[in-house]
């Protein structure tokens, strides 16, 4: 039941060889790397603050979600992007 409920969801297991391929966090840690479309040397002034994101999302295992706050224009998408 369990394994029918979880493929209704979309939700696989990850395995292989008979085992677990990596331990969870590792796993996760690896999904959150970043990539952009953009070139970073198109960036002015953000670089510090994509550093911070990226090493908040990457490094701790406790963080999952990041709230970008501000007044409009001064970059939160293009934070988000990077």
């Amino acid at each position: 039941k369990v394994i029918s409920v979880m493929q209704s969801f979309g939700v696989q297991q990850i395995i292989a060889d008979g085992g677990y391929m990596q331990p969870i966090h590792d796993r996760q840690r690896e999904m959150r790397q970043t990539f952009s479309k953009h070139p970073e040397s198109d960036l002015v002034g953000l670089e510090e603050n994509v550093r911070k994101l990226v090493g908040y999302l990457v490094e701790e295992d406790t963080v999952q979600v990041v709230s970008i706050t501000g007044m409009g224009g001064v970059g939160k998408t293009t934070l988000a992007r990077q």
